[in-house]
């Protein structure tokens, strides 16, 4: 853990300990960069705080506010089962969401019984995996233990959503060689996602959508996956354009043939054929009888 985690880390503690004084609180944690140890100087601090239920009214009343932290938002989300505040403290920025356990256990069965793939659910239970429990480690473990059981239904659910790929040639012709850069890394953009959504689903990772943040960290938690892939997919983004299509379509490929390999349940036949679509240049109005 570097240096720019290990005081936000001390820091949450500290807070941790502000909103366990309230009796209804069942667990705290921190997640993001400072839990896992990647934090830098511009990194914010995420904690979750679990309740039974939400206490409104200690909440309305800012609780940091007291230490002197100055909260600059206040939200609350899903019917009011869930709520966002934003301090900062000095000039450290820090978010706290409240969930109240029912709105939680409903969550997680969503996702673990009933294959519910809702992009914001899934980003609460990964960042649930990944953070640092500061207060009810008991009850954290034992939540952990129910949601890293994770389901087949689930993962297969997840790599067909995102087994959708254009063939090579869409990125060469339609962005490339028509200069086209707004739509070429559109289409690149879209289509690594969906690359990281079926690895994610291969891997059994519960994965967000519309956060690709942190991709290389999560290729790094991958046991299968295509060879190096994290910085074939940097490349992707920084080398030359022109290496692009070919190198997404053999990451592609090579993905498609995972998904045969460990999860034959799921049909890649469609998915391959778009691969194999051509290329044909049109010159000439084809003809077309009327019946």
């Amino acid at each position: 853990m570097n240096q720019a985690s290990a005081w936000r880390v001390e820091l949450a503690r500290t807070i941790a300990a502000v909103y366990a004084e309230n009796p209804q609180v069942r667990m705290v944690a921190l997640g993001g960069s400072a839990a896992r140890g990647t934090a830098d100087a511009f990194s914010d601090m995420d904690m979750a705080v679990y309740w039974q239920p939400l206490d409104d009214a200690y909440l309305d009343a800012a609780p940091l506010a007291r230490s002197g932290a100055e909260r600059f938002t206040f939200r609350r989300l899903f019917e009011g089962q869930v709520a966002l505040e934003q301090y900062y403290i000095g000039p450290a920025k820090l978010d706290v969401v409240h969930f109240a356990m029912g709105w939680w256990e409903q969550t997680v069965a969503d996702v673990t019984e009933r294959a519910d793939l809702a992009d914001e659910k899934h980003e609460v239970l990964d960042g649930f995996m990944g953070a640092i429990a500061l207060h009810g480690l008991g009850e954290y473990e034992r939540w952990r233990e129910r949601i890293g059981a994770f389901p087949d239904a689930l993962a297969h659910a997840m790599v067909a959503r995102s087994l959708r790929f254009y063939p090579e040639w869409v990125l060469a012709q339609h962005g490339l060689a028509r200069r086209d850069l707004l739509n070429f890394y559109a289409i690149l953009c879209e289509m690594i996602g969906n690359l990281l959504g079926v690895l994610a689903g291969l891997n059994r990772l519960y994965h967000s959508m519309e956060k690709p943040k942190h991709s290389a960290e999560l290729l790094r938690r991958m046991q299968i996956v295509p060879a190096n892939a994290a910085a074939r997919i940097e490349a992707l983004l920084a080398g030359e354009r022109e290496c692009a299509p070919a190198e997404l379509a053999a990451l592609v490929d090579e993905t498609l043939a995972l998904v045969e390999q460990h999860m034959p349940a799921v049909d890649t036949t469609r998915a391959r054929m778009i691969q194999r679509m051509p290329a044909t240049p049109v010159e000439q109005a084809p003809p077309f009888p009327r019946a």
